[in-house]
């Protein structure tokens, strides 16, 4: 019988007799994935192009663009890399994004930035990183973008980060009337 067989049919017979399992996660690093098909304008008047692949703003005006950002509870966010593409030749067009958390009341904090460095396809990282703790239960959390040039458009960003946990698979108490 095949391990994995194996395992379901353990915990089937387990479940059924009321009896409780726990598996174990080991620490180590994440990693949300965030493409250009994630990003919106933060006015739906703005005019912009998305392909899935690449977001660009081909007037270069009305820049802003947003996205969420899922990240579990608790895990330590380590480190922001933007995939961007910048052919400007002057230094005031850039594209940049930053990781920031919202208090559900309107104020939020800036987690991380990351601006290209006009260099064809590339990416920058940060991880310098403030408020790095995730807690899902006061903060959500979210990536804006800013293109202010038609010269440089955006394909992604990933957010690393760090956790430990002990995470119950399936947990049934069962109380008997013996």
């Amino acid at each position: 019988m095949k391990r994995s067989k194996l395992f379901t049919l353990v915990l089937a017979i387990g479940l059924a007799f009321g009896l409780a399992y726990t598996v174990s996660a080991t620490a180590g690093n994440g990693y949300e994935s965030v493409p250009a098909a994630a990003f919106v304008p933060k006015d739906h008047s703005y005019e912009y192009y998305n392909d899935g692949c690449r977001v660009l703003n081909p007037t270069g005006s009305a820049p802003y663009f947003v996205a969420p950002v899922d990240l579990p509870h608790g895990a330590t966010v380590t480190k922001v890399t933007f995939y961007f593409y910048d052919d400007s030749s002057v230094g005031s067009d850039y594209a940049s994004v930053w990781l920031g958390r919202n208090d559900h009341d309107n104020s939020f904090s800036q987690m991380a930035d990351v601006t290209s460095n006009d260099a064809g396809d590339s990416s920058n990282q940060d991880d310098t990183i403030n408020y790095a703790t995730i807690d899902n239960s006061q903060y959500s959390y979210f990536l804006e973008l800013c293109l202010n040039s038609s010269s440089v458009w955006a394909y992604g960003v990933v957010v690393e980060y760090s956790y430990s946990a002990s995470l119950p698979l399936v947990t049934r108490n069962h109380q008997s009337a013996l």
